[in-house]
């Protein structure tokens, strides 16, 4: 990424995604690898592990804001919604306005303006119960559709708020035999 400013504006130039975002292979492959789809989410929970260590939160994780590269590296993107870790922001909107994407925060928390990892944490637990079970809008979300029992344990304890870091669904991830 680069960096650039100009007397009257400030621009950010990114890698090209060729391959297109997440949400495109979810919705057109027929079979995505149990190995790609699991080397996909280390690079999600890196990227964000990195984030919260850095004491921000990304708010709006969804697989259209995972981007693909050419070297096949998922790569975290649009940052318009992020913040400092339990900082209040966008007070300026209505109240009733949801910063993010509703389905991808806890129902209890969506509109909440304090900036959480438990946010984050959520969401990456639907967009890996998009992943795994090739579902490109989880409205209804069932378990037990998921080929890997150990997906099943990581996506409900996302959604319950059982990891307090990342790293912690990383190590659980990499366990799993494929």
């Amino acid at each position: 990424m680069d960096f650039r400013e100009r007397l009257t504006e400030t621009s950010f130039v990114i890698e090209y995604a060729r391959e297109g975002s997440l949400q495109d292979l979810i919705g057109t492959a027929d079979s995505l690898a149990p190995k790609v789809m699991i080397r996909y989410a280390g690079h999600i929970l890196k990227a964000v592990d990195y984030l919260h260590d850095q004491g921000l939160v990304h708010n709006d994780i969804k697989p259209s804001n995972i981007l693909i590269s050419k070297k096949d590296r998922a790569k975290l993107s649009d940052f318009a919604f992020s913040g400092n870790i339990g900082e209040e922001t966008f007070n300026h909107l209505p109240e009733s306005m949801i910063v993010g994407t509703d389905l991808y925060k806890p129902r209890s928390e969506r509109h909440s303006r304090i900036n959480s990892v438990h946010h984050d944490i959520y969401a990456i637990g639907i967009v890996l119960y998009q992943l795994f079970n090739r579902s490109v809008r989880p409205d209804r979300i069932d378990l037990n559709q998921l080929l890997y029992k150990e997906i099943q344990t990581i996506v409900a304890y996302c959604m319950a708020g059982h990891y307090k870091r990342v790293s912690d669904i990383q190590t659980e991830l990499e366990a799993i035999p494929v």
